[in-house]
């Protein structure tokens, strides 16, 4: 985009949980430890009016505490709340920058407590809930997730004689788990495009994802991504080579509920 000389935008994807437990052999109630997130942008061109760059900032929520925080830059950041989705926003902005490359660095604490919902026996209220707006915005359809003709028949053969949200849910998570191939090869995959995942059955944790969760809106169950990073199963120091996303859907008188297709999909031993 062109303003004045020249701006360069830089933008990474906005992740509303910044970090997320990859399903280790044995699970692990809580994980404490300093995340070190960094970027560069390389090869900036002498003329430059303006650059402004946008990073994923961590937030603390039910499931994790964030604190210490610290961001190393060149230039002046500040820090903005996504007004549609609240997602926390670092943002770095310089006119006539005169350098070559800019790198930023962010480096906090982190208490992450692991995000299980299995106590669904029990704790149920009585008769439907009616979702608050909040919730009814995850039934509707998105650019890459339409709720068409055919999603919505797909959907109602997956769910067959399924009467229940929650019978529903795991029916359209078991088909996403073992009707895909986690495979990133070729081209197409990696943008949560659920025409994709039916039409060639295979691609990352976005597809996989785009697929459940248009096929759960399509009857009635409200359905989001959350995107993260997948923590090294081992404890010490470890590299993260890139971002890990999940589902939750909302069952009524429980709340929101991870799950995890294209992990299943890879560990089939791990799929309950």
């Amino acid at each position: 985009m062109i303003f004045g000389k020249r701006t360069i935008l830089v933008l990474s994807i906005f992740l509303p949980a910044i970090l997320a437990a990859s399903a280790p052999p044995c699970p692990m109630e809580t994980r404490s430890f300093e995340f070190t997130y960094s970027m560069r942008v390389t090869d900036l061109p002498e003329q430059i009016g303006k650059i402004a760059i946008w990073l994923p900032y961590p937030v603390s929520d039910a499931n994790q505490s964030i604190s210490e925080v610290s961001v190393s830059a060149p230039f002046s950041t500040s820090i903005h709340r996504d007004p549609d989705f609240q997602n926390s926003i670092l943002y770095l902005s310089a006119e006539d920058p005169e350098v070559s490359s800019i790198e930023i660095e962010m480096v906090f604490r982190v208490n992450r407590k692991e995000f299980l919902r299995k106590d669904f026996s029990a704790g149920r209220p009585a008769g439907p809930e009616e979702f608050s707006p909040e919730v009814a915005r995850w039934l509707e359809p998105d650019r890459l997730v339409p709720l068409d003709d055919f999603i919505r028949a797909l959907a109602e053969k997956v769910t067959e004689g399924k009467p229940t949200d929650l019978e529903k849910a795991r029916a359209i998570y078991d088909y996403a788990a073992t009707s895909m191939a986690y495979d990133k090869s070729g081209e197409g995959w990696g943008r949560g495009d659920i025409y994709y995942a039916c039409n060639f059955k295979k691609g990352n944790c976005t597809d996989f994802h785009a697929l459940f969760i248009g096929l759960a809106r399509s009857v009635g169950i409200p359905a989001k991504f959350a995107v993260g990073f997948p923590l090294p199963e081992k404890r010490g120091s470890g590299q993260i080579g890139g971002y890990h996303c999940w589902s939750e859907f909302y069952l009524q008188g429980y709340g929101w509920v991870p799950v995890d297709a294209s992990e299943a999909n890879k560990h089939p031993e791990l799929h309950e």
